[in-house]
């Protein structure tokens, strides 16, 4: 029904217009009203464009021919195709309209012909007619099928941005709040096994749980005020902020060896180190079994390259799954234009290992 605010007047306008074409020799005298009800039926039949395109626009060229056919005067009812074809473009891909466009165009083609060489008036006019009309009718296809092309790939930019803010903050949320709980587990775990002979470990641990959970809050409330279109609450943690992850997972009875460059590094850089750290910690916490973690992040001599390393002494394994969580950190360093390798030793470890260009 939408096309019919358009379809109306645009009958309304080329029946009007194809009266006065087609009126006696006073104008008005004796009007051939079959030319005004084909006029306007190749206009109405432009309301299939949507549900029936190839029908709609193989009317078009039907009426359009046999209105020539019968030896009408030109008109207005040369919009009927123009426009038919361009919107029919704007509706479907072109595999599906090139085809009926063509035939509905040579329709109307031959009912042209027909008409001038029952009027005599030799094939030269016919002929300028016909380059004329599929100069116009090709034209409006392809604008038609341009603006489709260009509504279609702002549809699937609009649909990429979206994935990719959907995957940023799952991956911001499996950051936070993901390492929060693994090392409250981690602590609780701790907590339950020293609470009768040791309450001094019990109260650290507890105090650790309570800062860890503090955090993940923060970071969980942060995404959800994306959510729901407020203003964003901005956590964003550096190298400063390391002193106190490495102290959280000491807390659950991990032994970690922490060095740090003192050299002041860009914000983003120094967000990707402390998140790259994060997640290999979380890693550690979940799945190494490790009694200890060596973290470093160093900038090299020539000043050019940030490196991130984090090796464990777990278990390793001859292989592993790059879940969402390595995935994100690839990502992120990516984004920075530096590579994220991960090492797995049987017996030995993980070590991962993030290089990032300054």
């Amino acid at each position: 029904m939408k096309d019919a605010f358009w379809v109306a007047p645009l009958a309304g306008f080329v029946g009007l217009g194809t009266f006065f074409a087609n009126g006696g020799p006073d104008g008005f005298a004796a009007p051939d009203w079959s030319a005004v009800v084909l006029a306007v039926a190749a206009c109405l039949a432009l309301m299939l464009r949507r549900s029936a395109p190839a029908l709609a626009i193989l009317l078009v060229g039907l009426l359009v021919g046999g209105y020539f056919k019968l030896g009408h005067a030109d008109g207005p009812i040369y919009l009927a195709l123009l426009i038919g074809c361009g919107v029919v473009a704007l509706a479907t891909p072109a595999a599906r309209w090139l085809p009926w466009s063509v035939a509905a165009v040579s329709v109307s083609l031959a009912g042209l012909w027909v008409r001038a060489l029952g009027d005599e008036t030799g094939w030269a006019e016919p002929l300028g007619r016909s380059i004329v009309l599929i100069a116009l009718t090709a034209t409006a296809a392809s604008l038609g099928s341009l603006a489709r092309s260009r509504a279609q790939t702002r549809r699937e930019r609009e649909a990429r941005v979206s994935t990719e803010e959907q995957l940023r903050m799952a991956q911001d949320l499996h950051d936070g709040v993901g390492h929060g709980l693994a090392v409250i587990a981690m602590q609780a775990g701790v907590a339950l096994h020293v609470l009768d002979r040791d309450p001094a470990s019990v109260r650290t641990a507890l105090e650790a749980i309570r800062d860890t959970s503090r955090e993940s809050l923060e970071a969980l409330r942060a995404e959800l005020s994306r959510l729901s279109g407020t203003a964003p609450l901005t956590v964003r943690h550096g190298l400063a902020d390391l002193d106190a992850l490495a102290g959280r997972v000491r807390a659950a009875e991990l032994a970690v060896s922490l060095h740090v460059t003192d050299q002041p590094l860009p914000e983003p850089i120094a967000q990707t180190a402390y998140l790259v750290v994060q997640e290999a910690l979380t890693n550690v916490l979940r799945h190494a079994r490790a009694r200890s973690v060596e973290i470093d992040v160093a900038v090299g001599a020539d000043g050019r390259l940030v490196t991130v390393r984090v090796a464990d002494d777990g278990i390793g394994a001859d292989t592993y799954d790059e879940d969402m969580g390595l995935f994100g950190m690839r990502s992120r360093v990516a984004t920075l234009g530096g590579s994220l390798v991960v090492r797995s030793r049987p017996g030995e470890g993980f070590a991962l290992v993030a290089e990032m260009p300054l």
